[in-house]
């Protein structure tokens, strides 16, 4: 591949794994109002699950971002 070839497919790796960002951040809000929503028992609780969906997300940006530092990696070589 041609050194502007490798280029237009890195930023477009770098266009995906942001989509997919925001697609997790988008799933993170709708966790967030739907935990609202249900209203739980308790404010202890409603922070427990607050805690455990921004644990998920944060575990899958980072997949997210290894996938593309491994994409990135294939594409240098």
């Amino acid at each position: 591949m041609s050194p502007d070839t490798r280029a237009k497919m890195v930023k477009a790796a770098h266009q995906y794994a942001e989509g997919a960002r925001v697609a997790v951040r988008g799933v993170r809000k709708k966790a967030f109002a739907d935990i609202k929503k249900a209203g739980p028992a308790s404010e202890d609780e409603r922070k427990r699950l607050e805690k455990q969906v921004d644990e998920f997300t944060k575990s899958h940006v980072e997949m997210v971002d290894a996938a593309l530092a491994r994409k990135e990696k294939d594409l240098a070589a």
